[in-house]
C-alpha cells in the first residue's frame, strides 16, 4: 500500500562540504541554518553555502491534504494550483515570463498530506524577483479560471492514478487503511470530491490557512543573507498573520487585520489546531482483516500496519526495523527474495504529522501466490519477535543513517524541501521541534538498541489491527 509520499526525497551524491557533524560519535548534524521569525509570525529559513550556480528558494504552508474538511478532498490541490495563476496584478502568463526572462528553472510545487510547497531555482542576484513574485500572489491571489484548474486536476489524476494498473487499487488501499482518519484520501483528491469542488471552496481553504504565521520559505545557495532578511522583511513582512475569511471567500485581496486581533486569533487558532489534532481517529483499531483482489499487474501482496506520528519517540525505533527488513541485504530479501518466493520485497516506514504506518510491499516470483508471501512475512515476523536484530544487521542500518543523512543535504533545493517537511511535521516552539528535528534525527536512530527494535516490533506489528490485500493477476 502506498501512503501519499513526503516531499522527502531519496538523494544520490558525495557529502555536503559545508555541513559537519558536529558530533561524530552521537551522530548530531550541525544545519548551517540561520531562522527569521518576521513581525508578522512567518518563518524564513537562509543556508547559505559558496559555490556556483542557481539558488534553491522555496516557500511552503503546513497545510496539505490531511487538512481538507470532510467532502473536500482535493482542495489544497485545486489551491495550489490556482495560485500558479498569478495574482490579480500579475497574470499567470506574465508571471512565468518573469521568472523564465530572470533565468528560473523548475517552477512547480507539490500538495502532500501535512504539507504544500511551491519551489524553484534561479540565479542570486535575482532573488528580489521571487521575493516580489511569491509575495504578491500571496497578498493579490487572482484565483482564476477554476473549472479549467479542475479539469487539469481531473486530467492529471486519470494519467496518474486512474489510467495504472495499480492505481486505483492503492487509492482503495490507502481509504481501506486510514478510515476516517485524515489521511485517507490521496492528495489529488477523490473524483466525486473534484466534480463538487468550488471556487468558493478553494477561497475559504486559502484563507483559513495560508496566514503568514504558519508559512515558512527558505532559501540555499550562495547569496548575501544580510540582502535576503531585508529583502524578506520588505516582501514578506507585508502578509497579514492571519488571513480575512470572509473576504477572502467573497474573492477580494486578502486584507491585513489590526495587530492586536491577529495575535489574538493566532493564538487560539494555534490552541484549537493542538486540540484537533490530539482528538484525530487513528487507524482502524480493531483488525481490518485481508481483502483479495486482481489488477493488470503480477502477482503480489501488500501488508500494512498502523503506527506514529513523526514526532512519537517510537519513530526512530521503527524507522530502523523498517531498514532491518528492507534494502538488498535486508531479512526480506532473504527470506522472500533469496528463497524464491518474491522477486522483490520492500519495508518502509512512513510517518505525517499524525500518524504513520510500516508498509510492506512483495512481488510474487514465479508461480509463488500472494498468500505464500503473506505466511513467508509471517514466519520472518516470529523469528524476529523471538530473537533481536544482530550487532551487524544494526551497524548495517546504522550506516545507512549515517549516510543518508550527508547525501539528503547535498542538493540545495532538496536540503530546502527537507527543511520545509521537517518543519511542517513537528511542533515549533519547543528546543528540537521544527526543521531543527533534522539535527537530532539522526542521533536518535543511532542510539536504537536491538531491543528497541524488537519492542516496537511488538507493539505496532500486530496481525489483528493490519491491512492485508492479497492481489492476483487479472485474467482479461
Amino acid at each position: 500500500m502506498q501512503c501519499t509520499r513526503h516531499l522527502l526525497l531519496a538523494i544520490a551524491g558525495g557529502i555536503v562540504a559545508t555541513l559537519a557533524f558536529a558530533d561524530a560519535p552521537t551522530g548530531s548534524l550541525a544545519l548551517p541554518v540561520e531562522e527569521l521569525v518576521l513581525d508578522n509570525g512567518m518563518r524564513v529559513l537562509l543556508a547559505p553555502r559558496p559555490g556556483p550556480g542557481l539558488v534553491a528558494a522555496a516557500w511552503a504552508v503546513r497545510r496539505g491534504s490531511g487538512d481538507e474538511p470532510a467532502g473536500k478532498s482535493g482542495v489544497a490541490h485545486l489551491v495550489e494550483h490556482l495560485l500558479h495563476g498569478g495574482s490579480t496584478r500579475v497574470t499567470a502568463s506574465d508571471y512565468a515570463r518573469l521568472y523564465t526572462e530572470a533565468g528560473a528553472v523548475g517552477i512547480d510545487a507539490r500538495t502532500d498530506r501535512d504539507v504544500t510547497a511551491y519551489f524553484l531555482q534561479l540565479p542570486p542576484e535575482r532573488l528580489e524577483l521571487w521575493f516580489w513574485l511569491e509575495s504578491d500572489r500571496l497578498l493579490h491571489p487572482s484565483f482564476g479560471d477554476v473549472g479549467r484548474e479542475l479539469q487539469v486536476i481531473a486530467e492529471e489524476r486519470r494519467q496518474r492514478l486512474e489510467s495504472t494498473p495499480l492505481g486505483p487499487l492503492e487509492e482503495e488501499l490507502q481509504r481501506l487503511f486510514w478510515g476516517a482518519h485524515p489521511y485517507a484520501a490521496t492528495a489529488g483528491g477523490a473524483a466525486s470530491d473534484l466534480a463538487a469542488l468550488t471556487r468558493a471552496d478553494a477561497e475559504t481553504f486559502f484563507g483559513e490557512h495560508y496566514g503568514a504565521g504558519e508559512i515558512t520559505a527558505v532559501l540555499v545557495g550562495d547569496f548575501e543573507p544580510a540582502a535576503a532578511r531585508e529583502m524578506a522583511g520588505r516582501y514578506f513582512g507585508r502578509l497579514p498573520r492571519v488571513r480575512s475569511n470572509a473576504n477572502t471567500a467573497a474573492g477580494a485581496p486578502s486584507t491585513i487585520a489590526s495587530a492586536a486581533a491577529s495575535a489574538s486569533a493566532t493564538a487560539s487558532g494555534a490552541a484549537a489546531a493542538s486540540a484537533a489534532v490530539a482528538s484525530l481517529p487513528s487507524p482502524p483499531a480493531a483488525g481490518t482483516g485481508a481483502i483479495d483482489r486482481a489488477c493488470a499487474c503480477a502477482p503480489q501482496a501488500r501488508i500494512a500496519y498502523p503506527t506514529v506520528a513523526a514526532t512519537d519517540p517510537d519513530r526512530p525505533a521503527l524507522d530502523v526495523l523498517a531498514g532491518i527488513l528492507g534494502g538488498r541485504t535486508g531479512r526480506l530479501q532473504r527470506a522472500l527474495v533469496d528463497r524464491g518466493l518474491a522477486f522483490a520485497a520492500n519495508a518502509q516506514h512512513e510517518s505525517g504529522r499524525r500518524g504513520g504506518a510500516l508498509i510492506l510491499e512483495l512481488e510474487a516470483r514465479g508461480s509463488a501466490s500472494p498468500q505464500q508471501l503473506v505466511e513467508g512475512w509471517d514466519a520472518e515476523r516470529a523469528r524476529l519477535l523471538a530473537a533481536p536484530p544482530t550487532a551487524d544487521e544494526m551497524e548495517r542500518v546504522r550506516n545507512q543513517v549515517t549516510t543518508g543523512a550527508w547525501r539528503g543535504m547535498r542538493e540545495p533545493l532538496d536540503f530546502a524541501l527537507r527543511l520545509l517537511v521537517a518543519d511542517a511535521q513537528d511542533p515549533r516552539g519547543v528546543p528540537d521541534g521544527g526543521w531543527r528535528s533534522l539535527e537530532g534525527w539522526p542521533r536518535a536512530v543511532l542510539a536504537v538498541e536491538p531491543a528497541d527494535v524488537q519492542r516496537v516490533a511488538r507493539r505496532y506489528l500486530v496481525p489483528e489491527r493490519r491491512l492485508v490485500a492479497r492481489i492476483t493477476r487479472s485474467q482479461r
